[in-house]
């Protein structure tokens, strides 16, 4: 079901690329475009022109920022914030936001009644829990950002 996704997004970078003829052509910059178009495409079902370069900013933000662990993420105990919690926390309220407006929009966009699922919105809408039959919120969906933090030990 997703791969025509991938697929698509990869033809698309390939003839790009192609029609670059000689010219030089930042590889790493390319494929992180289409890695952002293939995520936006087997997630939501729309190609990320819109909303790429945000998304790309958090990528990046979040890698050079927040991803390692600190200092003091190592010496104090996990019940103690750090100032790499504060940043972390502010910056999950962020992206949680951009999330739930990229689902809202996909939510917007609607599906086509009857029709198989084709991304991977579709078949979180269509799970149901196991236990009750039940479908999931919305909440249990997108998570409650209590989660732990894979920075601190």
């Amino acid at each position: 079901m997703l791969i025509p996704h991938m697929v698509a997004a990869t033809d698309e970078t390939i003839a790009k690329l192609k029609a670059a003829s000689n010219a030089p052509v930042d590889l790493r910059a390319a494929m992180q475009r289409m890695t952002l178009e293939i995520a936006g495409r087997t997630m939501f079902s729309f190609g990320m022109d819109r909303h790429g370069a945000a998304l790309r900013d958090f990528v990046m933000e979040y890698g050079e920022r927040l991803a390692r662990p600190h200092f003091l993420d190592l010496v104090l105990p996990l019940n103690w914030p750090t100032p790499q919690d504060v940043s972390r926390a502010r910056f999950r309220k962020r992206w949680t936001q951009f999330v739930g407006m990229l689902m809202a929009e996909r939510r917007a966009a609607g599906k086509n009644e009857g029709a198989p699922p084709h991304d991977l919105f579709d078949l979180m809408g269509e799970a149901r829990d196991p236990e009750t039959g039940q479908a999931f919120y919305r909440r249990a969906v997108g998570g409650s950002g209590r989660d732990h933090d894979p920075c601190r030990p």
